[in-house]
């Protein structure tokens, strides 16, 4: 009938006219297929760019008492299981599509036969509740991944920041050994992933054999059906079973970069709870700054009810042991640091009442550990870079 139904369509439109349909129907397709892709593409880039950028701003606005990672505990998260995040989102994605595939199936399954449905509920479950073991093993071998990349992160840059003195006193062999060894334990992280997916997919094929086997025996042994019913509910049977294992495998995929998408949100959660605090004051500048009874612990107490003042216009030393909380004094002039209990004052203003970054803008700060950025002296002063437009203005500012 549908043989028939097409001809009548076609009847009266020359073999030209068929030929250019047949053309357009696949360009308009293939328009259609590209759309999609390329929508899909926008809002990949668009929730990357979130969580990033999300990340990134919790991290930079957060208290810097909370900032106590390393270096490449930062750059791991906001590079490399950021990205990892989407691809935990991508299979999600794709195993929604799937389920609802499958579940398409099953109705046409139990249309065609309640045997083919009841055999093909049954395969379904097999498959997602049977891997079940499969996805959890996934999800650890995930989270040893992304401990193993904060670590291997965190050992490079350290490498390369202090490599000078490493090579000059025949340590960075030492050193090196333990980035060797996260290598070595990322790499049968990779192939141990591997090697669970590839058995989900064999195992695919001895299921379907199994599965068949059982339904053609039940059909034509058993209720002595007629073949062409069975080969249509095979059929169904065989794209639904395709889709339940579908739904499988993108879980146990998703399941493996799971853990990174949790490590995002978590920092991302964790940093936009408590971010640094801004009074409206507007400090005036030319003030003395005093600590009152000031209290501040690390882990142990640093200071314990510290009390001094910093004339203005007068050059001021603080002088003591390492450890006695010099540094730590420092920090809690710019507000990178508040006290525990007491007092630090601007003036007759409390620091946690000013606008701290107005503040900020009129102070100067060489730290211990001063950070040079690349470029020039003048860019590392402005922190700018310099260009034939703005040269002027920069080295004015400077």
């Amino acid at each position: 009938s549908e043989i028939g139904f097409l001809n009548s369509l076609l009847q009266g439109l020359s073999f030209t006219t068929v030929l250019f349909l047949f053309f357009l129907i696949f360009i308009v397709k293939s328009f259609f297929y590209f759309a999609s892709l390329a929508m899909i593409a926008i809002y990949k880039g668009r929730l990357l760019y979130k969580l990033k950028s999300e990340l990134f701003n919790a991290y930079t606005f957060a208290r810097y008492k909370d900032l106590d990672k390393s270096v490449g505990y930062f750059s791991n998260i906001i590079g490399e299981q950021a990205t990892k995040s989407l691809q935990a989102f991508n299979f999600l994605i794709e195993m929604t599509s799937q389920f609802f595939g499958a579940f398409v199936y099953l109705v046409a399954g139990f249309l065609a036969s309640y045997q083919v449905g009841l055999l093909l509920l049954f395969a379904g479950t097999l498959v997602i509740f049977g891997f079940n073991r499969l996805n959890l093993y996934a999800k650890s071998l995930s989270d040893k991944t992304v401990l193993a990349h904060k670590l291997l992160a965190d050992g490079v840059i350290r490498i390369f920041h202090g490599f000078g003195f490493l090579r000059s006193t025949g340590r960075l062999r030492v050193v090196a050994r333990s980035v060797k060894e996260l290598i070595e334990q990322l790499t049968k992280l990779q192939i141990q992933q591997g090697v669970a997916s590839s058995f989900t997919a064999a195992i695919r094929e001895p299921i379907i054999i199994s599965l068949f086997t059982i339904a053609l025996f039940i059909h034509v042994e058993v209720q002595d059906g007629e073949v062409a019913t069975i080969i249509v509910s095979l059929v169904l049977f065989y794209r639904g079973f395709n889709s339940f294992h579908a739904v499988q495998n993108n879980s146990q995929r998703a399941f493996e970069f799971i853990s990174s998408f949790e490590l995002v949100l978590r920092d991302t959660k964790k940093f936009q709870k408590n971010p640094e605090s801004f009074g409206n004051c507007v400090p005036q500048g030319g003030e003395e700054i005093t600590f009152k009874n000031v209290h501040f612990s690390y882990t142990d107490p640093v200071l314990k009810g510290l009390t001094l003042s910093i004339k203005p216009e007068k050059c001021s030393a603080f002088v003591g042991l390492s450890g006695s909380g010099k540094s730590t004094c420092i920090k809690m002039i710019p507000g990178r640091l508040m006290p525990d209990r007491g007092l630090v004052m601007v003036g007759d203003l409390a620091l946690e009442n000013l606008d701290l970054s107005l503040w900020r803008e009129n102070i100067g700060y060489v730290d211990q550990s001063s950070w040079l950025g690349g470029g020039t002296i003048i860019e590392n002063l402005s922190l700018e870079a310099v260009t034939p437009d703005n040269h002027i203005k920069v080295e004015n500012q400077v």
